[in-house]
């Protein structure tokens, strides 16, 4: 009778962002651990992990939110709970509050969230609706790419997360979602806004509708060019096709927590009612 013996992976512990890439160079099968929240789900779902593990906590440069002029950094290694303390944004506030128990965002990661793009996490699409810029690196050196880009494109072989980078936005800006109840954990669909008068110009992030989050660039050209940007309001048609679009953009799939035809639908009420939301409070405070 032969007994099968548990292998015990490798741990690798880099203490900066160019050890790390040199590691991943060295041992590409790594799994790159933030702070590994996923890593312990799936362990006690019985799922093998790899022959390697490369932990990022102790890359100090990873770590921490800082403001520079009118922009904010977020380092990849900040934890969920740290991110908001920052109060960086009221969306991601929301957001936040709405992914985890306490116990969870003091572990997990801004990195770990949307490295590997899973459509269910939460910050990919709010960092879609901030405008934000992902910094990450590899063996060749750095890169900076659009959120859209990110989402798009996802990490290289031997890439690492390394900032999210915000630029300067103003007005209104919300996040919402439907879920499989009424506390903290991962979405069914969601959607990220922010409507910004200083830049007249809007953004959005749809999550749970797609392989990936997803932006919606036809929804956002319709909403920025109905609204008065000088009046500060636009029409219930315009909501209500903002709505459309923003289904007409999702891609939605239907598994074991929801349809597709119930995602899609839920985007177009979400949509609809974000706008009458901005509506209202330009006009009633």
């Amino acid at each position: 009778m032969t007994t099968a013996v548990a292998h015990t992976p490798r741990v690798l512990r880099p203490t900066t962002i160019k050890e790390a890439t040199g590691a991943l160079a060295v041992h590409p099968g790594a799994r790159v651990v933030g702070g590994g929240t996923l890593v312990v789900a799936e362990r006690s779902r019985g799922i093998d992990g790899p022959a390697s593990y490369l932990l990022l906590s102790g890359i100090v440069d990873l770590s921490g939110v800082s403001r520079d002029g009118g922009g904010v950094r977020i380092g990849a290694q900040t934890t969920l709970r740290d991110l908001l303390d920052a109060e960086v944004s009221p969306l991601l506030d929301v957001a936040l509050r709405s992914l985890a128990t306490p116990q969870i965002r003091n572990r997990a990661t801004v990195g770990g969230n949307i490295a590997d793009r899973r459509p269910a996490h939460t910050l990919s699409p709010c960092f879609l609706a901030l405008d934000a810029a992902v910094e990450s690196a590899g063996a060749g050196g750095t890169r900076r790419r659009s959120m859209r880009e990110f989402v798009s494109e996802g990490l290289a072989g031997g890439e690492i997360v390394v900032s999210v980078i915000l630029p300067e936005r103003s007005g209104f800006q919300r996040y919402t979602r439907v879920a499989p109840r009424n506390g903290p954990g991962y979405a069914i669909a969601s959607v990220a806004v922010s409507i910004d008068p200083t830049a007249r110009s809007v953004r959005t992030g749809l999550g749970g509708v797609g392989d990936s989050a997803l932006a919606a660039p036809a929804a956002d050209d319709f909403l920025t060019a109905a609204i008065d940007w000088d009046a500060q309001t636009t029409t219930d048609a315009a909501a209500a096709e903002y709505g459309r679009l923003l289904a007409e953009a999702s891609n939605p799939v239907t598994d074991d927590r929801s349809t597709a035809t119930y995602r899609r639908h839920a985007v177009t009420v979400m949509g609809r009612r974000l706008v009458e939301a901005w509506t209202e409070e330009q006009h009633h405070g």
